[in-house]
């Protein structure tokens, strides 16, 4: 059986965090990352683009070679996990293989949901998840090809502006009532469909497939819970996701839609973390337990979870949500809780004609922000979330124009006694 002092599973951003800050502070441990895919690890986040056409391969490389020599760590591809013994301290890997470790990371990240519909696995039925779904769609779509999305959220529409980009029409299946669901509330929504009405997708609000018909083998057409079918020869799935458990079940690691951690990304067994998709944290504004899926909380809990496996203490404050996406030429930027329905909470909205901003309140503190065109100060007002500092502290300075923060964000810091 082979043996490493610190194991990786999944070759996510997640996992690559974690190595690199384990780095910093020991570099004699010996490493082990685990990937069940093909390639180099990869940006999952960058493959609308590579789907747009707009960027090569190599650029949605996380490391290459060297860089793998360098942090001195060993790589294993085509690897899934099939099972953990957490009393033996063990992984089974593909065909009986076993490997024992000290620590363990679980960043197996997540995949995409195939609602249970009869006709789902026909070929040309598609997740936008991995390298091999973008390479097959590229294969099997041309100019003048039928594309059907189904899903509204940022999948669906990334997806959608890919196709765009390509020069290829296609028609978006939204189930709720706008676009984007899960971070725009209503009003915010029109703002964007009323920009991609003009160019993109046709829209199909209130809908969902009951049914993917074939011919030759082949997906040749969806059947519309209005009764309406639609010819198409791809269809792409932006359901959502679902973390990457399944090798965990009857391990004893703490799970609920993914697996539990801590604020030191532990979980309920010793030695053993979670970081990224897979990894079910605290939500900072909420405090309670979430489940968010985004580059930037991989990035950091990875960080934090390194650290804590070489031996340093590091925690994790909790999660702040956060989204930034370019479509259709406008570029959307989202933090924190921006559809709440409370009766508490207040709304500050400011129009311009290229510049769209809303911004959440409650108890005079900012819970959420949706900025549509130019997004610079989004990263200090979410500042401003993470240390709760009263709104009007600024309100007075801030009329929503698109401005520097920096000065103002100091002072107020300063005022406080925190650091910046």
């Amino acid at each position: 059986m082979d043996s490493f002092d610190d194991v990786i599973v999944g070759g996510g951003p997640a996992g690559l965090s974690a190595i690199q800050s384990i780095r910093e502070v020991d570099r004699k441990a010996s490493l082990l990352w685990i990937s069940d895919e093909p390639y180099l690890p990869y940006s999952k986040v960058l493959l609308p683009y590579l789907l747009s056409g707009k960027i090569k391969e190599a650029k949605l490389m996380l490391i290459d070679q060297q860089g793998l020599e360098n942090l001195g760590v060993t790589l294993w591809t085509k690897s899934p996990v099939l099972s953990l013994d957490v009393g033996k301290k063990s992984l089974e890997v593909k065909k009986g293989k076993e490997v024992a470790f000290n620590k363990l990371l679980i960043a197996s990240g997540a995949s995409p949901v195939f609602p249970k519909i009869p006709g789902i696995k026909t070929k040309g039925v598609f997740g936008l998840r991995t390298l091999n779904d973008v390479r097959q769609m590229t294969q099997g779509v041309g100019k003048k090809d039928k594309v059907v999305i189904w899903g509204g959220g940022l999948v669906g529409t990334q997806a959608a502006n890919a196709l765009y980009l390509r020069g290829i029409r296609s028609s978006l299946l939204v189930s709720s009532p706008h676009i984007l669901s899960q971070i725009l509330d209503s009003e915010t929504a029109k703002v964007v469909q009323k920009k991609i009405g003009k160019q993109g997708p046709t829209l199909y609000l209130k809908e969902d497939i009951t049914e993917i018909q074939s011919k030759d083998g082949r997906i040749s057409s969806v059947v519309l819970k209005s009764g309406k079918k639609l010819k198409t020869n791809l269809l792409i799935v932006g359901k959502g996701v679902k973390p990457n458990i399944d090798f965990l079940m009857g391990s004893k690691i703490g799970l609920d839609r993914g697996v539990l951690v801590d604020q030191r990304m532990t979980t309920n067994i010793p030695d053993i973390y979670a970081a990224g998709d897979v990894a079910v944290d605290i939500d900072l504004l909420s405090g309670k337990r979430s489940h968010v899926a985004i580059w930037p909380k991989a990035i950091d809990e990875g960080r934090v979870a390194g650290r804590n496996m070489a031996g340093e203490e590091m925690i994790y404050p909790g999660t702040l949500s956060m989204n930034i996406t370019t479509i259709f030429g406008m570029t959307i930027a989202v933090v924190g809780n921006t559809r709440s329905t409370n009766s508490k909470q207040e709304t500050l909205i400011f129009r311009g004609k290229k510049v769209y901003r809303k911004i959440f309140l409650r108890d005079n503190q900012i819970m959420g922000l949706v900025f549509i065109g130019n997004y610079f100060d989004a990263g200090v007002l979410s500042n401003f979330i993470r240390s709760r500092i009263p709104f009007d502290r600024i309100g007075k300075k801030y009329k929503g124009e698109p401005i520097r923060f920096n000065q103002i964000y100091e002072e107020i810091m300063s005022e406080l006694g925190l650091e910046v």
